[in-house]
């Protein structure tokens, strides 16, 4: 038996009562200013919270963010025609609301006050889940959801929908959290040095994961080192009492475990004593040795996220049942390691989610273990077609990663290469390699290059957004 406790429009406990107005002063540490609106509005109850006005509904407390391209306070008055309770805004933004009469709520950093209003929810009103906090380079999501799927056929479990995993998605995911979940599953992900800690202090896991050490957001952080110093951050918050489960043969293994006021475990197929198979078969990777298992998953990479999931799960001493149960039970989001059936036989790899070369390794990886994979089972199988977008946020190593890359995908003889973005790619063109400046001249030049039964791999940048060429590749190739 499945348990589900995540909150959704339309769930078991999408409308009950989070708090109400009057709370604030106390859950922000008195550093608030009500409007007049607002004092006349303090008996009212928040039943959601919203940081885009266009998913703002009745009873929800809007928090009004700034940021790089717009401002929630920008917003205002459409949250409040949506149904917004009150406003959370910055004391010196211009609200562009009559104050007198629609409620707001002053304080000093809208971001801020977010976060501290999600931990004190968590503190006051969750009740006591088990909390688990997981992040990584690479594999963050995958993970999130095979532990979910296991921990729900054990007890009642909530855990972080979609992609909510940055400084504003885990607060909204914490309050998405059912009080009754004996499990509550965290994603908790990072861009920038800093943002790691206010996670571990809003959640506080008491079971953490960091599934590799990787390049993503390299750019953005300056150093490998640094990423892992930021990924070790999720145990900031450990006491004495927690445990975190790092990877085996990490080039910071040795890192991550030094200094953490707690237990450190470790995960991967030498320490399991287990051997995985994700050449056998498509879209499954089979897991033999001390244990059995079996992951409706392909690639190798697949394995080891759930080789992961495996190891927390043995913590939490989930039977050996429930575990592959769970497992039988994943449900990937779109663009994740997602194999998709198109027009005259071809077979889509879609894993474009996002990329960076970790990560494109990988995928290259799988592809090839599904195109073999169909060659051996008898299938009539066509060419190796690599779609490949540019990776983002590489900074300095932006030239260094898309060569590796490049270099993997020419060793895997495919019959194209097509890589999105001239400027990362730039010096790439040759008689394999063809260069797209954007998506849209990619979905042009399609029907010369797709052909009957080719195996097919989708992978690049969320910013790329690869996944507008599906349509053409399900059906003929034409946009």
């Amino acid at each position: 038996m499945a348990y589900r406790g995540l909150i959704s429009a339309g769930g078991p406990v999408a409308n009950r009562e989070l708090f109400f107005l009057r709370d604030l002063p106390r859950a922000l540490h008195g550093s608030v200013v009500f409007s007049p609106g607002a004092v006349a509005a303090e008996e009212k109850a928040v039943r959601a919270i919203a940081i885009d006005s266009r998913t703002c509904r009745e009873g929800a407390l809007f928090v009004a963010l700034p940021g790089e391209n717009t401002d929630g306070h920008l917003f205002l008055a459409e949250a409040f025609r949506a149904g917004a309770v009150a406003a959370l805004v910055q004391e010196e933004k211009p609200a562009g609301v009559d104050e007198a009469t629609q409620p707001l709520v002053r304080v000093a950093d809208t971001l801020r006050a977010l976060q501290e209003l999600a931990q004190w929810y968590a503190r006051t009103a969750l009740g006591s889940p088990v909390r688990i906090g997981i992040t990584g380079s690479n594999g963050k999501t995958t993970t999130k959801e095979m532990v979910a799927s296991i921990l729900r056929c054990a007890a009642p479990t909530s855990a972080s929908p979609g992609n909510l995993n940055s400084e504003t998605g885990v607060p909204l995911a914490i309050f998405e959290t059912d009080p009754e979940s004996r499990y509550a599953v965290f994603e908790m992900a990072m861009s920038n040095p800093g943002e790691m800690e206010p996670l571990a202090e809003m959640i506080q896991p008491q079971y953490a994961i960091i599934t590799n050490t990787g390049s993503a957001h390299i750019g953005l952080l300056g150093s490998r080192e640094a990423i892992a110093r930021e990924k070790k951050a999720i145990a900031s918050r450990f006491d004495g009492s927690q445990c975190l489960l790092i990877p085996e043969g990490d080039a910071f293994t040795g890192f991550l475990a030094d200094s953490i006021r707690g237990t450190v475990k470790l995960f991967g197929p030498e320490t399991q004593r287990v051997n995985l198979d994700a050449s056998s078969s498509p879209d499954r990777v089979i897991i033999t040795g001390a244990e059995s298992f079996s992951v409706p998953l392909g690639g190798y990479h697949n394995g080891l996220n759930a080789l992961a999931a495996i190891a927390l799960a043995k913590e939490l001493g989930i039977p050996d049942t429930a575990i592959q149960e769970g497992l039988n039970a994943v449900s990937l989001p779109p663009g994740r390691s997602e194999i998709i059936r198109g027009a005259a036989g071809r077979i889509i790899l879609n894993d474009c989610y996002n990329a960076n070369p970790d990560s494109m390794l990988a995928a290259l990886q799988a592809v090839h273990g599904l195109h073999t994979s169909r060659s051996r089972s008898g299938e009539k199988v066509g060419q190796l077609v690599l779609i490949l977008g540019a990776m983002k946020e590489l900074g300095d190593s932006t030239a260094e990663g898309h060569a590796l890359v490049l270099r993997r995908a020419r060793s895997l003889s495919p019959e194209v290469i097509c890589v999105v973005g001239e400027s990362e790619w730039a010096t790439a063109a040759d008689g394999t390699v063809r260069v797209f400046p954007g998506v849209t001249d990619l979905m042009a030049g399609l029907p010369d290059i797709l052909g009957p039964d080719q195996t097919i791999l989708l992978k690049g940048s969320r910013s790329i957004a690869l996944e507008h060429i599906l349509p053409c590749l399900r059906e003929d190739g034409n946009a």
